[in-house]
């Protein structure tokens, strides 16, 4: 009978240590720590320091050059040969 209780305790004790333990991790998600807000903003500011729509202008500029010479090896045909 004593054996039983011992049982019981310990189980709801693991229980509530685990309710405990999964609580504290949901509330910890999502906080950043003030070394990582920092580099953020010092990151942003210098982002934004540079001329809107340059980097997409280069992004897309190269990811036509890649898609051109994707077709032309797929075509069989050199680069630059139309």
């Amino acid at each position: 009978m004593g054996l039983i209780i011992v049982a019981i305790i310990v189980v709801v004790l693991l229980a509530l240590v685990t309710v405990l333990v999964s609580a504290r991790r949901r509330a910890t998600t999502g906080t950043l720590s003030r070394e990582t807000r920092q580099r953020d903003t010092a990151a942003g500011a210098s982002a934004a320091a540079a001329e809107p729509g340059t980097e997409l202008a280069t992004v897309s500029a190269e990811a036509r050059e890649r898609a051109d010479e994707a077709r032309h090896l797929h075509a069989g045909r050199p680069r630059g040969a139309r």
